[in-house]
């Protein structure tokens, strides 16, 4: 009886004298190792934060960032957090990117078991809403979570559906939902929204769902303004993607304190730029630094030690890091960043030393291709002084004279000019418009459109309007090549020249050499200006532009809004029957063939490339300078909003844009052109004009 009884099971690993009981099934923790014992993951590793979800008139719209947090470093910037389950549902996650991935496998593999069985049945959002409430809530009754929140969208029997998981299993649904700092921030925005307007338009969910994601970029340190939505309808479902909110940090240096914010703001743009991401705070965080010149000072900006810095961005976090540097007040790019060209940075020298170290940490070699700007600057002030007002070959025009000259050359030759002003610049002043003509009483013929100056700073193309103004009117009907090339261009075109679309901003030039904008007002005062040449309705707002009022691409309020804009789409509406728009601009020696503004282009771009690639062989045969042609965002970068591609998009075949002298990273002078290069730079440019006008049909 004895010895039966203290062999049972329940006696096992009794305990000895003096020590405590073990129960059966006890585990010796020194043994663990031998028999299989699991650790649980403690806490997540790489992170995604908040996820939003909205119903709209037909469906939902599930809308998360892509940025994935690895701790404190925000590591890995393209991450996608939303993923099409069917045609009818649609997920999004916050937490642990790992745990995600195994969820979204085991879903994928249910997926596929149900369309192999081809019954026609397959997950609806709420039965998939239902078995992943079980699973997570499981997980977590086994002291297994998964480190997720999960929001479950769809369309099921025409009605929109949204549902909230968390890693503990618990559940609910609701027409707006927000996971993370999302749900602190972001919910009330979109509950007010949905019980505003409960029948709200995609259209208008998805303006919605990116006022959240902007406002969870400024105030999330795990955001990033990269995001992708998911779009689920009746009609299935959609995953857009990326998708990139515009920011504008620059009312913050109205705040006190604002360099110390938004240094430490962008800093956390800047940390999931791996090893290299301490040392680059120096250089952002002087990017806070408020104007000690604002641009509405009417005092001669001195550009005393300023430098210019010519680099090449080799891949995308490069490029990332340089269009954090161009958010900077004080920091002028001369191009857009971009992977096909040299970018050219005019730097102050307060910012020099940590600028070139943040290049350096970058791995991004420079070059110094200008050691003082503003001696650059003196120099063609003093070789204007020098030359005569009205000398347009060897010397630059400022605004009263060349307003002088187009007046005195209309005068001398009344039957081939005609002046007119088309309308009113923000400050009043006149737009002018030339028309050269064989004669400019007689019928209209189809128009040839130049127009010059639409950026204040680029002299150059100014003084190539001007110049090829000047050789029509003295050539015409004489004798030799010269006459032979005016002859041809007037008698089968009438030739339309806006020579400065900018006057403005070419007269605010005297004071600020190195402006571009138009002088619009803003709302913060300092930062004035609205770059013309994004602000034409071709894609306005989008890629090469800027919601931010001290960018030098600052696109306007809306497309079209600017006088000068408006003048010029009105004039060449009346100019009727327009078969080619030329926007002449500097400098980077290119000839861009449409569309600019996206990867997509015209319909007609080998046709058009071939013609401008005549033109620039033209141009190259008169002093052997060479201009690459092609298309926008594969030789320069992409830009939406300008003039040619408005034109383009409206009607006229033959547009095109004009990158004059010199190339980009070259050494040389830039925008500050010496004035030697005004001649030769109008005779290669009217030999391309002639080209054109040989080509283009009448």
């Amino acid at each position: 009886m004895e010895a039966t009884f203290g062999s049972t099971e329940f006696w096992r690993n009794g305990p000895q004298p003096g020590a405590l009981y073990k129960f059966p099934g006890h585990v010796n923790t020194t043994q663990a190792s031998q028999i299989g014992a699991a650790k649980r993951t403690l806490a997540p590793t790489v992170t995604g934060t908040s996820v939003l979800g909205l119903c709209f008139d037909g469906g939902v719209i599930i809308a998360a960032d892509m940025l994935g947090s690895y701790g404190a470093l925000a590591r890995y910037r393209n991450l996608s957090r939303v993923m099409k389950v069917n045609d009818s549902a649609a997920i999004g996650i916050s937490g642990d990117y790992a745990d995600y991935q195994f969820m979204k496998s085991v879903i994928e593999q249910r997926v596929i078991d149900e369309e192999c069985l081809n019954d026609g049945f397959q997950y609806t959002p709420k039965s998939l809403f239902s078995w992943m409430t079980r699973v997570l809530y499981n997980r977590r009754s086994n002291f297994n979570p998964l480190w997720n929140t999960f929001i479950v969208g769809g369309v099921q029997n025409g009605e929109p559906f949204l549902g909230y998981i968390d890693k503990i299993g618990v559940a609910y649904n609701d027409p707006t939902i927000a996971s993370g700092y999302g749900a602190y921030i972001a919910a009330p925005l979109l509950r007010d929204a949905f019980e505003a307007n409960p029948k709200m338009s995609l259209a208008e969910a998805e303006k919605k769902i990116d006022e959240c994601m902007k406002v969870l970029y400024y105030r999330d340190a795990r955001s990033l303004n990269k995001y992708e939505v998911a779009i689920v309808t009746k009609d299935g479902t959609m995953i857009k993607s990326p998708i990139v909110s515009e920011t504008n940090w620059e009312v913050a240096h109205m705040i006190k304190h604002f360099a110390l914010c938004f240094g430490q703001a962008l800093s956390l743009e800047l940390s999931g730029m791996a090893t290299v991401a301490a040392p680059m705070l120096l250089s952002v965080l002087l990017i806070g630094a408020v104007y000690a010149n604002p641009e509405n000072s009417q005092a001669r900006k001195s550009f005393k030690g300023y430098q210019v810095l010519s680099v090449r961005a080799e891949n995308e976090m490069q490029i990332e890091y340089l269009n954090l540097l161009q958010q900077g007040p004080e920091i002028d790019f001369f191009q857009i960043p971009s992977l096909v060209q040299r970018t050219d940075i005019l730097v102050p020298p307060t910012k020099l030393k940590e600028i070139k170290k943040s290049l350096r940490k970058m791995r991004m070699p420079y070059e110094v291709i200008n050691q003082d700007i503003e001696t650059t600057i003196e120099r063609e002030r003093q070789q204007i002084r020098g030359k005569a007002a009205n000398d347009i070959w060897t010397n630059y025009l400022m605004w009263e004279n060349f307003e002088l000259w187009l007046q005195e050359r209309s005068q001398s030759y009344s039957n081939m000019i005609q002046l007119k002003s088309i309308g009113k610049s923000r400050e009043g002043k006149d737009i002018w418009q030339v028309k050269v003509a064989a004669n400019v009483n007689d019928a209209k013929k189809p128009a040839m459109y130049v127009e010059c100056l639409a950026h204040a700073r680029e002299w150059i193309t100014g003084s190539v309007c001007l110049g090829s103004i000047d050789i029509l009117t003295t050539n015409y009907g004489k004798s030799g090549s010269l006459g032979d090339q005016a002859t041809l261009m007037l008698n089968k075109f009438d030739w339309y020249f806006i020579p400065m679309m900018n006057p403005d901003g070419y007269n605010f030039t005297k004071v600020n050499r190195l402006w571009r904008k138009n002088r619009k007002s803003n709302v913060v005062s300092s930062c004035p200006g609205v770059d013309l040449n994004r602000n034409f309705a071709a894609d306005w707002g989008g890629a090469g532009s800027s919601s931010n009022w001290c960018s030098d691409t600052y696109r306007g309020d809306s497309a079209n809004s600017e006088p000068e804009a408006q003048a010029v789409i009105a004039a060449v509406a009346e100019a009727g029957d327009v078969r080619s728009y030329l926007s002449i601009h500097s400098y980077s020696q290119l000839l861009l063939v449409p569309h600019a503004y996206a990867a997509i282009k015209a319909p007609d771009y080998n046709e058009l490339k071939n013609v401008g690639d005549i033109a620039m062989l033209a141009l190259r045969q008169v002093n052997g300078v060479n201009f690459q042609v092609g298309h926008g965002p594969e030789i320069l970068y992409a830009a939406s909003g300008g003039a040619f591609d408005y034109f383009k998009l409206n009607g006229v075949k033959y547009s095109y844009v004009y990158e004059l002298r010199p190339s980009s990273g070259s050494g040389t002078d830039g925008f500050i052109l010496p004035a030697s290069q005004i001649d030769p730079s109008i005779w290669e440019t009217f030999a391309s004009f002639f080209s054109f006008a040989d080509q283009i049909p009448a």
